[in-house]
């Protein structure tokens, strides 16, 4: 059965196939390892019979994770206990209702922090935000500005820093496959990189091809 990825191998190829069989210089971004699994599959297919030595395939994080190692975040277990233990000194949530409480102010802190929450946009976060958490803007932001004032910063606020130290080496193409869903931060990185470097959009399969081929492949089986 032909890879599903095939578009996204033959568009990499219309900007690097002179490197080949060589592509270990290349970078392309995947949303998960099964997509870099595929696009490995469908670079072999489009080149049959070349041993190749495949782009670097990796997720935003991954990315990320290589860039400024000494950059450690606060375990969000521990950030967790910490916003339990604000929640419960602050007397304004039910004792039933702390842990509950505790794990939607983080969830919404990840969030502001994986926006690019600035002072700006702290102005204008809205009040009664979700089920447990029924507490005023002005309480999520004074946490989240003790957070970012004190201690180690937490997870998708490292991600950030790591973000913002790779673009300092940006100079090659970047290819980008079926990545959805981007936080704020990730969008801005892509942007930032375009502005020094190409960002190539490779087509991603259409949503259900690969069912799509199986089940040609078991008609045709037939």
């Amino acid at each position: 059965m032909p890879s599903t990825l095939i578009p996204a191998a033959e568009a990499f190829l219309e900007h690097e196939g002179s490197r080949a069989p060589d592509f270990s210089d290349c970078l392309v971004l995947v949303p998960h390892h099964h997509a870099g699994l595929a696009f490995r599959r469908a670079l072999s297919e489009a080149l049959p019979g070349r041993h190749l030595l495949p782009p670097r395939l990796l997720t935003l994080p991954e990315l990320s994770g290589k860039a400024g190692p000494d950059i450690q975040a606060e375990a969000d277990s521990l950030r967790l206990a910490q916003l339990r233990d604000f929640l419960e000194r602050s007397a304004r949530i039910p004792p039933e209702s702390l842990w509950d409480a505790a794990r939607e102010l983080l969830d919404v802190l990840n969030e502001m922090d994986g926006a690019g929450a600035d002072e700006g946009m702290l102005a204008h976060l809205p009040a009664g935000m979700n089920r447990h958490l029924s507490l005023e803007a002005e309480i999520v932001r004074s946490v989240w500005q003790a957070l970012g004032r004190g201690g180690s910063p937490g997870r998708v606020r490292v991600h950030a820093l790591r973000l913002a130290l790779l673009l300092r080496e940006a100079g090659q193409p970047l290819y980008v496959l079926g990545l959805e869903a981007l936080l704020g931060i990730e969008r801005d990185f892509l942007d930032a990189w375009r502005e020094r470097a190409p960002v190539v959009e490779l087509p991603a399969s259409p949503p259900g091809g690969q069912c799509l081929d199986l089940l040609r492949s078991a008609w045709e089986a037939r």
